[in-house]
């Protein structure tokens, strides 16, 4: 609520705090955008309580102690079998993180689901106390935990080896009480304000889950797949000279699938690919496709360029990005994934027959993969998000693109040629 106030009375407000304080709001969006580390790579920590008022610090034994920014975090019982599971979010890593809890302790859990009459229908404000021997375990439903996470609405108990529960009391927020036993340790319960009697019901996982307490990461990381776009973007176009002396327009590839490898004569890794989709150049033109080779090297390193092409055996068009090009393209990057930073080489772009991209490969792409994508065919609006997806679900609300949000970008990166030919999309 305060940025909103802040930031909604910045055009309006002469103040000059208040434009100091912008400035600086302007400087952590662009950090965020750059990918920066705000707490240096300061690692996650994670606590252990010894239940006798001190905390051990068990960040890296328990792995979690990752180094990228954590924004959030949620607890839930998602397997359902009595233990809580973490959602993480973190702002320069992975979107999402799920830790999944799956310790055989044998301790008992209680799990409590409320619904308020008199109160919220959600039950915010709820305090549940459980009555053990070893003494009372309190636990509050809350709206909101932490920083922009909210905890399953489902109030969870550790028995630890208790194997008999005295009681549980309710005290809603209408100021109602009530006091239940009989209540099983291992169980979920379903309460209703006002309502005497309860459902139960034992905990049990959804299904059976491998154990898995050390995950060995491969030497070799995965093959990359590339991004599918959730629609059509339009390609910047270019007229420039390959290192053959032929005028390369990338309006002359209209009705054929092209795709566009950004390399360095200066990138080891780029050589593999670049050999990989010659040997499959008769592959590619065949599923009706076609390669250009746009290097990023300097003009005056034309002749280490040529002589790399002729050493790799390279038949398709080379040649080297202008710095129109080569700001286009960059423009494009920042616009898709927003993030200030250069296209990394290799990098590729499969523009399809209209000369809009459809997919972005971030480093070595191989041929084969490159030969089922030129067979994917995507026309409808529904087909577009199936395959940007590729897993079950269902949008609550569809995904869209803010071309007036795209077109700023690329104007503010200085591709303005580029950036004016988004404007039917705006208008659109």
């Amino acid at each position: 609520m305060i940025w909103r106030q802040v930031l909604s009375q910045y055009e309006s407000n002469d103040d000059a705090h208040l434009r100091v304080y912008r400035r600086n709001v302007d400087a952590i969006f662009t950090l965020v955008r750059e990918g920066v580390s705000w707490s240096g790579h300061e690692r996650d920590v994670f606590f252990l309580n010894n239940r006798d008022g001190t905390f051990s610090d068990v960040s890296g034994t328990s792995g979690v102690d990752f180094d990228q920014d954590g924004r959030g975090i949620a607890l839930t019982d998602l397997d359902r079998d009595g233990d809580l599971e973490a959602f993480v979010k973190t702002r320069n890593g992975p979107g999402l993180r799920v830790l999944w809890n799956d310790q055989q302790s044998g301790n008992g859990a209680l799990a409590i689901r409320l619904k308020g009459v008199k109160s919220n229908r959600d039950a915010i404000g709820t305090r549940v106390t459980v009555e053990l021997a070893s003494g009372p375990v309190t636990r509050a439903l809350r709206a909101g935990e932490g920083f922009v996470s909210q905890n399953s609405k489902q109030l969870h108990f550790g028995l630890g080896d208790a194997k008999e529960i005295e009681a549980v009391r309710i005290r809603w927020p209408s100021g109602e009480e009530v006091r239940l036993q009989g209540v099983e340790p291992g169980t979920r319960i379903s309460v209703v304000e006002g309502e005497a009697a309860y459902e139960s019901q034992p905990l049990s996982a959804l299904s059976p889950l491998p154990a898995s307490p050390v995950t060995t990461l491969a030497s070799t990381p995965p093959p990359y797949d590339g991004t599918w776009l959730i629609e059509p973007v339009p390609a910047p176009t270019f007229e420039q000279r390959d290192l053959g002396g032929k005028t390369q327009r990338l309006s002359d590839y209209q009705g054929r699938r092209v795709l566009l490898v950004f390399w360095a004569s200066w990138c080891r890794n780029c050589f593999p690919e670049l050999k990989a989709l010659q040997q499959a150049k008769a592959e590619i033109e065949a599923a009706g496709g076609a390669v250009l080779a746009i290097s990023v090297d300097k003009p005056e390193d034309a002749g280490k360029v040529q002589a790399l092409a002729r050493e790799l055996g390279l038949e398709y068009p080379v040649m080297i990005a202008s710095k129109k090009v080569w700001t286009e393209y960059n423009a494009v990057k920042r616009t898709l994934f927003d993030i200030l930073k250069d296209m990394e080489v290799p990098s590729s772009i499969l523009v399809d027959e209209k000369g809009e991209m459809s997919k972005i490969y971030v480093g070595q792409v191989d041929a084969g993969l490159v030969l089922r994508d030129l067979r994917s065919r995507a026309t409808t609006r529904e087909e577009f998000l199936a395959r940007a997806v590729p897993y079950p679900g269902e949008f609550l609300e569809a995904p869209y693109r803010d071309w007036a949000v795209n077109l700023f970008y690329a104007w503010q990166a200085g591709a303005r040629d580029y950036a004016l030919t988004l404007r039917p999309r705006v208008v659109q």
